[in-house]
């Protein structure tokens, strides 16, 4: 076993990065999405249980993911994650780009998985409408986000915009040394809470996107695999780039620099903290 892990471990930094985003954000997506394919079919009459459901699924995902490949590629699974942390400063411009090609090409591949495990499913709903354009739409949702018939434009951005601005303010909270001091075996299982929390709470108007990568690489392989120009359907076309792309990354910056303004420059920085400590001990020293 030893000579197998030899034999195929990736010694540069860069590349065994970039396969494990690849690898996380299939998984992500995989599971994330049969979880809503399984609730859909079960529970088409209890919408309340559907949305419960599907969150809870979609945080566990992130927690498998996130369990996986967290301490290789700092767990990034998320194009808008990626420019968000860079951004910051927190993350390498030079590496923005590979993350998120593998980001995009882990989804399209998991789009493919999901269409494989599902096909049944699938093809039953578009015989129950002849194969017409309807039952492509009953099914295009278990590839990428759709709205609800009273849903604009600009609701349906501003869920997702705050829904992704939620979520990070979350997980940098928890990922910040300085704030929780967390363990580092609580980071993977809050995150996929608070991703849970995020969605739940701003799904007024259809399923809010906070991951580009969760998206736009589904579409694109379902439009190949045969649903055409209707999955590009919802907010008449607008919907793939307004909610699920411009929205998640705008959400993704929006809620680390809020962050950042209200908790994250507020700390002591490193050696004032050092210093604080010391005199504390030194003030101890005195006491009777």
């Amino acid at each position: 076993m030893r000579n197998f892990d030899d034999l195929i471990r990736v010694r540069h930094p860069l590349i065994r990065n970039v396969i494990a985003e690849f690898f996380g954000t299939l998984v992500l997506v995989y599971v994330a999405h049969s979880t809503g394919v399984s609730y859909s079919a079960m529970s088409r009459s209890n919408p309340v249980g559907k949305l419960m459901g599907v969150t809870f699924g979609v945080g566990l995902a992130a927690f498998i993911a996130l369990s996986a490949v967290l301490p290789v590629s700092g767990g990034h699974i998320n194009p808008a994650v990626t420019v968000g942390v860079a951004s910051m400063g927190l993350f390498p411009w030079a590496h923005v780009v590979p993350y998120i090609v593998a980001q995009h090409i882990g989804g399209f591949c998991a789009a493919g998985l999901i269409y494989g495990t599902h096909f049944n499913l699938i093809n039953k709903i578009h015989l129950e409408y002849n194969d017409t354009d309807e039952g492509y739409r009953e099914t295009m949702h278990m590839f990428a986000g759709d709205v609800v018939q009273h849903a604009s434009a600009g609701g349906a951005f501003i869920c997702s915009v705050c829904a992704t601005a939620v979520f990070l303010i979350g997980a940098i909270a928890i990922l910040d040394h300085r704030n929780m001091q967390a363990p580092k075996w609580y980071y993977s299982l809050s995150i996929g809470f608070v991703l849970m929390v995020s969605l739940a709470a701003f799904s007024s108007n259809g399923s809010p996107s906070v991951n580009p990568a969760a998206d736009l690489p589904c579409r694109i392989f379902a439009h190949l695999a045969g649903w055409g120009n209707v999955i590009w359907d919802p907010l008449y076309g607008h919907y793939w780039y307004l909610c699920g792309i411009l929205a998640p990354h705008l959400g993704a910056i929006l809620g680390l620099y809020l962050y950042r303004i209200f908790v994250g420059a507020h700390f002591a920085k490193e050696n004032e903290r050092e210093k604080h400590v010391a005199d504390e001990q030194e003030m101890s020293k005195l006491k009777p």
